[in-house]
């Protein structure tokens, strides 16, 4: 190989001489970069040195003693977006190889603890002192850390927690204490911070490393999280009460699993108390959103989880408490113009009728012949009615009875009849 690579060279030299001076001249101009002081010069490139990697939040000697050596740090820097000046605890990582000798675990384990000292000092430096005399003129949909019982000389993660202020539909406008909910921050699932996230189409706390879901009406997880019991997994939370001052206090807490839970452990919910909720966030929408038709609290034998207004739609998911294997996914659309279009040539779908509404019926499940998984499989019912709906499950007969019960309270599931099939 290195025989070819000279004869290759020496016939460019030969043959395009002048091709070689300007070469030449381009490598004598990249000496002469003039790069920061906290950068060196590395193949003709500005690069920031290892000793300023994280000058701010922690040194190198303790990462290498965390088992960060030079390599995995330098990768990371490449790779990732964890040494970012304006690292906004979202982490990202580029499709860049790793180098020979690396292995994946070295660079997940490393990562993991960077990140987490990342978060800790962005949500630090987000964190506000909450002046609790005036709590009231904390803004709807928002949120602010704070640590409780109080913060020692190290500031210990078990000990923060989020103030929220509910979104307005869920009574976030309401001047009393029912506006507010006050949740560790502490993830139940791993050693990271979980944050609430106020945009539109999202309204919920997450975890942002390992993707958990918690509703912020109850602190109850409805997605991704490692179960540690077999109830009912929620945030703990800390009872709050308000004088007629404005002024906030927290109640002396007992942190148990059945009372204020535990923090990095959760708190047990009962499904009594998962339905109440439930019923309370239909209720809200309902005055909220008076254009909009009646929300059920349980569809196809599913307890509503969460309900995520957006600008023209309302997307409503079901969940299978507590077992959270099973989901339903209803779309309720504003645009009410149009009726269900009949397309008797698309195959793998079935029209129903009942009374004057088409009822569209298709999806993977449809498809006897298709590669998806069975537990990936699922139907798409579509229907207008007023409104549009669009409703994603399993159990296709449960789910045609649940929307005739819902939605059609005037006719019998007997009343829906078929119209076409292209199923084969």
């Amino acid at each position: 190989m290195k025989t070819r690579f000279f004869i290759i060279i020496g016939i460019i030299v030969v043959i395009t001489t002048s091709l070689s001076f300007f070469a030449i001249y381009k490598s004598s101009t990249v000496v002469f970069i003039d790069c920061d002081p906290r950068y060196e010069q590395v193949d003709g490139k500005c690069v920031l040195k290892p000793e300023q990697y994280c000058t701010d939040w922690c040194n190198l000697q303790e990462l290498s003693t965390l088992g960060c050596n030079q390599p995995v740090l330098d990768y990371i820097h490449r790779a990732t977006n964890l040494f970012d000046e304006n690292f906004g605890d979202v982490y990202y990582r580029n499709a860049i190889g790793l180098p020979d000798g690396l292995s994946e675990e070295e660079f997940e384990s490393c990562a993991a603890i960077i990140k987490e000292k990342r978060s800790s000092v962005y949500i630090e430096n987000k964190k506000q002192d909450i002046d609790w005399s005036k709590i009231t003129l904390m803004e709807p949909n928002s949120a602010e850390f704070f640590y409780y019982p109080g913060p020692g000389k190290d500031k210990d993660p078990h000990q923060l927690f989020m103030l929220i202020r509910l979104p307005e539909w869920m009574g976030g406008a309401e001047n009393d204490v029912s506006a507010f909910r006050a949740y560790s921050a502490k993830a139940i699932d791993d050693p990271c911070i979980v944050k609430y996230w106020p945009d539109v189409g999202r309204q919920r706390i997450e975890n942002p490393c390992q993707g958990g879901m918690y509703r912020v009406i109850d602190g109850a997880l409805t997605y991704g999280a490692t179960h540690r019991s077999t109830a009912m997994t929620a945030l703990p939370y800390l009872e709050l009460t308000i004088d007629k001052n404005g002024m906030l206090y927290v109640e002396p807490p007992k942190f148990t699993p059945s009372e204020n839970g535990v923090v990095g452990f959760g708190r047990n919910l009962s499904l009594d108390e998962i339905r109440s909720n439930s019923a309370f966030l239909t209720e809200s929408f309902a005055k909220h959103y008076p254009k909009y038709p009646s929300i059920p609290t349980e569809f196809a034998g599913y307890v509503l989880s969460e309900i995520t207004p957006e600008n023209h739609s309302t997307t409503v998911k079901y969940l299978d408490f507590p077992n959270k294997f099973g989901y339903i996914t209803m779309t309720v659309g504003t645009q009410t113009s149009g009726t269900t279009p009949l397309n008797f040539a698309t195959p793998n779908v079935e029209y129903w009728q009942i009374g004057d509404t088409v009822i569209r019926i298709s999806g993977s499940a449809m498809d006897k012949d298709s590669n998806t998984s069975e537990s990936f499989r699922t139907y798409e019912i579509k229907f207008k009615d007023g409104y549009y709906y669009t409703i994603e499950g399993k159990s296709l007969e449960f789910l045609k009875k649940s929307i005739v019960a819902s939605f059609f309270p005037e006719f019998e599931y007997g009343d829906l009849f078929l119209v076409s099939s292209t199923v084969k």
